[in-house]
């Protein structure tokens, strides 16, 4: 079973150059409610455009490169500032520890295994190897 420890997320959609995270370890179940101060903070719609959105498309583009919507890579990055996005995501499985930490403008590609970078040739290479069999 994989397990998410924290994601960390920076001029990503909504959320700004102050980087933000989610910390989710030691809890069985996380529950993500909005409060838009803006619309009055009640139930009457004040829980849209909170950003519980993007604490899901941080979580894919962090795994997989693309947001679970069809939002443009180039359009993740926060209007704003406009550049320096970077998402990480540390998760857990077989008692191992992995990070992924990607980015645009500038890209950036960064994989640790226990806090060990690593060389992603290396990875692909063995990636390439598994998939023929």
């Amino acid at each position: 079973m994989l397990t998410v420890k924290t994601l960390t997320v920076k001029n990503f959609l909504s959320v700004g150059n102050q980087t933000q995270a989610i910390n989710f370890e030691g809890k069985n179940l996380v529950l993500v409610l909005g409060e838009n101060i803006d619309l009055g903070g009640d139930d009457a719609g004040a829980r849209n455009g909170t950003g519980k959105t993007t604490i899901i498309n941080a979580i894919s583009y962090a795994l997989f490169g693309d947001a679970l919507t069809q939002i443009r890579k180039d359009n993740l990055v926060n209007k704003t500032n406009n550049k320096d996005m970077v998402v990480s995501i540390t998760f857990e499985k077989n008692n191992t520890t992995y990070t992924i930490e990607r980015g645009r403008k500038p890209a950036k590609l960064r994989f640790y295994i226990n806090d060990v970078e690593q060389e992603a040739t290396k990875h692909k290479e063995k990636t390439e190897k598994h998939n023929k069999k």
